[in-house]
């Protein structure tokens, strides 16, 4: 079992069987049959924009991608989706397929339709009735998009920091005297319009 899990860990093989033959009472000869994963010959993308190929390239280390099977694109498809997400992509969808050549070599085609950055325009509360929203939003550490957003890069909106918010005003309402204070619920909602 240890030999066919160091043989598996190489990466090179999609399938490893190992049979022993006796050959004489004192002598086995050891067979090990493997299948091997279509090597890699290149990667393709469409559609981006927003990142070039070589950082899509370096995100995924692809010089370090020998083999590649297709239940294996779905590992990279989620990795590219961190990128983009990182670039304020949260809508990029993206596909992947491998196209095999007369040589058993594999391209892997990586579509991607990276949609529009996403903004924080707008943030608004209920239920606040001690505190005014302008006093709860200076409590967050996600702020709202306005024209010099670009220097302090408000208006960027990450899905992480919700529940880093969510703290900051349970915070604000304790620290004022309110230690049962609770956000119950958060609503994002997209505009289309904008991306």
């Amino acid at each position: 079992a240890t030999m066919i899990k160091n043989v598996y860990k190489l990466g090179y093989f999609s399938q490893v069987k190992i049979f022993a033959q006796d050959v004489s009472d004192d002598a086995v000869d050891i067979i090990v049959f493997v299948r091997e994963k279509p090597r890699v010959k290149d990667f393709i993308f469409t559609g981006n924009k927003a990142i070039i190929e070589k950082d899509l390239k370096a995100e995924l280390k692809t010089e370090s991608i020998y083999t590649l099977l297709p239940e294996e694109l779905k590992a990279l498809i989620n990795k590219l989706k961190k990128l983009y997400h990182k670039k304020n992509y949260h809508q990029a969808e993206i596909s992947a397929s491998l196209e095999h050549d007369q040589e058993g070599l594999v391209t892997a085609h990586f579509n991607i339709k990276e949609g529009g950055k996403t903004f924080l325009n707008r943030i608004s509360f209920k239920g606040n009735k001690l505190f005014a929203s302008k006093k709860l939003k200076r409590a967050l550490i996600s702020k709202e998009d306005w024209i010099l957003s670009v220097l302090d890069h408000a208006g960027v909106y990450n899905p992480e920091m919700i529940e880093a918010d969510k703290y900051m005003i349970e915070e604000a309402y304790k620290n004022n005297g309110f230690f049962n204070a609770k956000v119950t619920n958060v609503e994002v909602d997209l505009d289309k319009k904008q991306g």
